[in-house]
This record gives C-alpha cells, structure tokens and sequence, in this order.
C-alpha cells in the first residue's frame, strides 16, 4: 500500500487519467490512495477541519465523473491538488 507522497502523486496521475478516459473506477482509485494521507492530515490540529472537507469533495469526483459532468470533477480535482501543494509548501518551509 502506497503512503504519503508517493501515494498523493499516483493519486493525482490516476484521477487525472480517469477524469480524461471517464472511468470512475479509475478515479476511484485515485481517490481511494488519497484517503489515507488525508485521514492522516485529519487527525492534526492543524489541518482537523480541512482535510476530511478535501477528502469529501475528492470523494465527490468519482460521482462527478460517473454523471459525466467533466468540469465538475476538474474543479473537485483541483481542490485535492491545491491542498496539497498548500502542504507541501508548509513541509517546505517548515
């Protein structure tokens, strides 16, 4: 099972291609990756509040995608990306 980054990256990858390819399945799994480092964010003061949001609406992209409602899913997508590159940024500067 993939943790952290390297889970947040294949997550991305995969909901990307499967929000391109309309496969929910796909997303699916993408989402499923992302769950575990979002439930991990959840449980820190910090991030208590916003991760289990982040992972509704990442969530809310599988279904985006099986109403085929593409731009939709983009804009759920991106909420996930923009989270993490908030946190990711946080990580960087310490």
């Amino acid at each position: 099972m993939l943790f952290g980054w390297p889970a947040v990256a294949a997550s991305v990858l995969l909901s990307a291609v499967g929000i391109i390819l309309r496969r929910t399945l796909v997303v699916f799994i993408g989402a499923a990756l992302a769950l575990a480092f979002l439930l991990h964010l959840a449980g820190t003061p910090r991030y208590a509040l916003t991760a289990p949001v982040v992972a509704v609406l990442y969530l809310a992209t599988v279904y985006a995608v099986a109403r085929l409602r593409r731009w939709v899913a983009w804009l759920l997508w991106m909420v996930f990306l923009l989270f993490c590159a908030w946190i990711a940024l946080a990580v960087a500067t310490g």
